[in-house]
């Protein structure tokens, strides 16, 4: 049997346009070049057998209904409002890695939209924050195979550079404010 692997790579990235559309997962690296997602390559990121790799890349690509799992028809059941189809698809995930439920990583200060605030992801608990698992970034629609360790510093960074002002974005006034400090 497989165990759980460390993450030592690029995040694995599967985009998801819309949630009831299936789409074309691929692997973010840091150059442009994108890589297609295979089992093998979940089999290998996660360390699980062929049948639950299959079941990870077909719940993400939308080719299997999250409320065939027991933990989410349950959950079903008790809702007056249908969850949106990225949190059923994290509580299958949930099931089918094993994991100890879906969390949230929220930021303060953070917004992403009404329905988010400040969560910019949810993921798989692990129970080890730089172990491999499913990351769902609510900001960008994507699921990503990553730790949600690095997931946050890498958040982190981004919004750090995204910050940063740009000496060409500064308008006359400001250069005559900075000036002007004594």
């Amino acid at each position: 049997m497989l165990g759980p692997r460390r993450f030592t790579g690029q995040p694995l990235i599967l985009n998801c346009s819309s949630p009831f559309v299936p789409f074309t997962p691929f692997l973010r690296s840091s150059a442009v070049e994108t890589e297609a997602i295979t089992i093998a390559l979940v089999q290998e990121r996660l360390g699980l057998a062929f049948g639950k790799a299959k079941q990870v890349v077909g719940l993400i690509e939308g080719e299997i209904e999250p409320s065939t799992f027991a933990s989410v028809q349950k959950w079903l059941d008790q809702c007056f409002n249908e969850p949106f189809q990225p949190e059923q698809v994290m509580c299958a995930l949930d099931e089918v890695l094993g994991t100890f439920g879906v969390e949230a990583i929220t930021v303060e200060g953070a917004w992403i939209d009404r329905f988010h605030g400040n969560i910019v992801a949810t993921y798989c608990n692990s129970g080890e924050t730089y172990d491999a698992t499913v990351v769902y970034d609510t900001e960008a629609g994507e699921y990503l195979i990553t730790s949600w360790g690095d997931f946050l510093e890498d958040w982190e960074q981004r919004r750090a550079a995204d910050d940063e002002p740009d000496v060409d974005d500064l308008t006359e006034h400001e250069d005559f404010a900075h000036d002007n400090d004594y």
